[in-house]
């Protein structure tokens, strides 16, 4: 024992003087129970690494799938050295090597690989890798905002930070308190509820450096402001519940609750577990979207808003950019907006009036066409509802001195202001301008023909009928008005107030009912198009990412994005969870689910069976936890199904993981979805080879390589219309269906 004892405790002053020197073979003093591990015989030397740094210790030291080196070589073989020096550059980067500035400066050449990909997709000529450059840019954008989020958070002062943030609530609270005096100020006799709130008192304290006055003033006002709902008048309830009341409750809570906020000077290594926490669940929902790491990624959430100084702000922002955002988009051009809204007609009719003494007859032809003009609006649906047209008249005038044959050729454009806030439409009165125009085809009098006097009444005729022209134009511009006008209000009208009717009541009602209505939405228009931003998500969930800008552009058809999100939070929903279906009874519940979201029956049909093919009876035994994923990823969808399989002539199979790959190909009048490889994984146990080999048969056997029609038709407020996917793409967690 005294010669081992020896032993170690010259090997210990050996590696420690071999530590100081920081020779890069040894990085750290084995510790007491490695040698005593030694002294057992074991010589698996264990290295300890010095107290993490900066990104160390917090983002894994992996290169994460997305950016392997068989996503770059998707870009093709003329990117290879720049693929290469990619891979190399974030290989670098996931080692996360030397202190701070090291580590930051292997971000920095991030950066300078995603300006180039940026710079790519500004470019034309690389327009036929914009997928895989999209994917790239979206991964490498996540990588780097989260980087600059973490370094950003770890240098924040917690005690600087929370003077700021009071400071901030304060200026909140300040401003919060002018803006009910000023709308209490355009009130007759709203002043007067100043007092309620102890305006006067706040606006002092707030005013001053002491923040435990204000604290208590704040305190006063948010207990006057919670009493509001114990007030037995309702229309003293109903005025204090006005948006100005409740938005000064709101900003004098986040000032206590900041004054009220703790500061542990101390939490730096609690700091630093919280945000590794929340690096790892993000790398897992990203990489694998299970409801399980969504509820891990929501709780990490939770932990980073309790623990980083400033709620983790830098953080947050980062992961609702990324993870909580809006997960389906769309994108519609005025073109092809106007081929849902337009309508076309042609009206004749007889012509019976009075006009500058003579009685007119004739007949007339009056053609319209309908369309649509986009107006700028940053939250909602805003255009112009036109009708262009021409009003064509053959006409006889007569007065008891002449009679005047005319062809009226007037033209006229009508608009009519429509919005739409996501809920209702809302119209304006419509407005018209007319051009008229008339040509004189022939003039006749009594003495028409008459050698001695004909000519010349002819031509005093001619001069009156010319100089009655302007007026005579205008009396047609103002029978066009008064025949036009109104009928386009009232058609206008009802039909907007059908399509309200018609969304509400077929579509919303219907997504409400399966829980499928967007938790949030935003509608914007420009002068070129319109878009929809929505989410389906729930605190439970997780939402979507940036969509690839290259993307969502329309010119002249319509772009859907759909992020596997929505796919997934949708598939929820459906409720397959631990249920038990046949193939037949799957599909039928899938389409009583469809046809209840959309209010209109969907009808889908079964997969082409082989001559004397009876359908399966075998059944579908899902798992009690996603059942059904959708991951959109290296340009495919990937379907991944947690079942298992019960039989009537054979054993029943235990739940396993299928993964298959599907890819899509647009081509003319036709989708073509091919299927992948199928893998089997075991979850309840091993299946063995030859019961993975039956799993594949059966999954092959339901999800045959298919060839759809990508023509399908849209049910617009005047008529229905064709359109016709002409391209599909799956690029960076989307589902990219372009329509023309």
């Amino acid at each position: 024992m005294t010669l081992h004892t020896e032993a170690l405790r010259t090997m210990s002053q050996v590696l420690t003087r071999l530590s100081r020197r920081e020779n890069r073979a040894w990085r750290g003093v084995l510790s007491v129970g490695a040698m005593t591990g030694l002294a057992m015989g074991s010589w698996a030397f264990g290295n300890q690494d010095p107290a993490p740094e900066g990104l160390r210790g917090i983002l894994p030291n992996t290169v994460p799938s997305r950016l392997s080196s068989d996503v770059l070589d998707e870009l093709g073989t003329n990117w290879a050295k720049w693929s290469e020096n990619t891979t190399a550059a974030v290989e670098k980067f996931f080692q996360l090597e030397g202190d701070i500035a090291a580590q930051k400066a292997a971000l920095d050449e991030l950066k300078a690989r995603l300006a180039i990909v940026d710079k790519s997709l500004a470019d034309p000529r690389y327009r036929t890798i914009f997928g895989p450059l999209s994917t790239l840019k979206g991964s490498l954008s996540r990588t780097i905002e989260f980087s600059d989020a973490i370094l950003e958070s770890l240098a924040l002062d917690p005690v600087k930070v929370r003077l700021e943030t009071i400071a901030s609530k304060k200026a909140e609270s300040v401003k919060a308190l002018e803006a009910l005096q000023a709308a209490l100020d355009k009130i007759p006799g709203g002043k007067a509820w100043l007092p309620f709130v102890r305006g006067e008192e706040l606006a002092k304290a707030m005013a001053g450096d002491d923040e435990a006055a204000a604290t208590a003033a704040a305190k006063a006002t948010i207990e006057r402001l919670d009493g509001v709902a114990k007030i037995e008048n309702e229309a003293q309830k109903a005025f204090l519940s006005r948006p100005e009341f409740v938005a000064l409750k709101a900003a004098l809570e986040g000032y206590v609750a900041a004054i009220n906020a703790p500061v542990d000077e101390t939490s730096k290594e609690k700091i630093r577990t919280v945000i590794a926490q929340l690096a790892a669940a993000a790398r897992n929902a990203e990489d694998n979207p299970t409801s399980a790491n969504a509820a891990a990624l929501r709780v990490a959430i939770k932990s980073v808003k309790e623990t980083v100084p400033g709620g983790g702000a830098a953080l947050l922002a980062v992961v609702q950019k990324n993870f909580l955002n809006y997960n389906l988009r769309l994108v519609a051009s005025e073109t092809f907006l106007s081929k849902l809204m337009s309508d076309a007609r042609t009206e004749s009719g007889g012509v019976r009036d009075f006009i500058l003494g003579a009685n007119v007859g004739g007949y007339q032809t009056t053609s319209t066409v309908v369309g649509v003009n986009l107006k700028p609006s940053p939250n909602s649906v805003r255009f112009d509802l036109t009708l262009n047209g021409t009003v064509q008249s053959n006409t006889t005038g007569v007065t008891s001195e002449a009679t005047v044959n005319t062809y009226g050729y007037h033209t006229f454009y009508a608009t009519k202001d429509v919005n739409f806030d996501g809920e209702k439409f809302t119209t304006a009165p419509a407005l018209i301008s007319v051009r008229p125009n008339n040509t004189t085809t022939g003039i006749s009098t009594r003495y028409s023909g008459s050698l001695l006097f004909g000519n010349y009444a002819d031509r005093v005729a001619a001069g009156e009928v010319a100089s009655r022209r302007p007026q005579a134009e205008a009396i047609a511009a103002q029978r066009v008005r008064e025949r036009v006008l109104p009928r386009f209000n009232q058609e206008a009208d009802v039909a907007m107030k059908d399509a309200g009717a018609k969304l509400e009541n077929e579509l919303f009602a219907g997504l409400k009912k399966v829980n499928l209505f967007p938790d949030a939405k935003v509608y914007q228009t420009s002068e070129t198009d319109l878009k929809l931003s929505s989410r389906l998500m729930t605190a439970e969930e997780i939402g979507g990412n940036v969509p690839p800008p290259n993307f969502l552009t329309a010119t002249t058809g319509a772009t859907i994005l759909l992020h596997e999100s929505l796919l997934n939070n949708s598939i929820d929903r459906m409720g397959f969870a631990g249920k038990t279906f046949t193939e037949e009874e799957f599909r039928k519940e899938i389409q009583t689910f469809l046809s209840t979201a959309l209010g209109r029956e969907i009808v889908l049909k079964d997969r082409p069976r082989a001559e004397g093919e009876m359908p399966s009876k075998n059944s579908f035994v899902f798992a009690k936890e996603d059942p059904i994923r959708f991951k959109a990823a290296s340009g495919g969808l990937t379907l991944t199904l947690r079942t298992g399989f019960k039989s009537d002539d054979r054993e029943d199979i235990p739940v396993s993981e299928i993964t298959v790959p599907l890819n899509f190909t647009v081509a003319g009048p036709e989708i073509t979805v091919t299927r992948g490889t199928i893998a089997v994984a075991d979850v309840e146990g091993d299946l063995g080879i030859a019961t993975k080999g039956v799993i594949r048969k059966k999954i092959q056997d339901a999800l045959p390589d298919r060839t759809v029609e990508s023509k399908f038709k849209i049910d617009g407020p005047k008529k229905t219309v064709f359109a016709n996917v002409t391209k599909l793409a799956v690029v960076d967690g989307w589902v990219i269906v372009d329509v023309q």
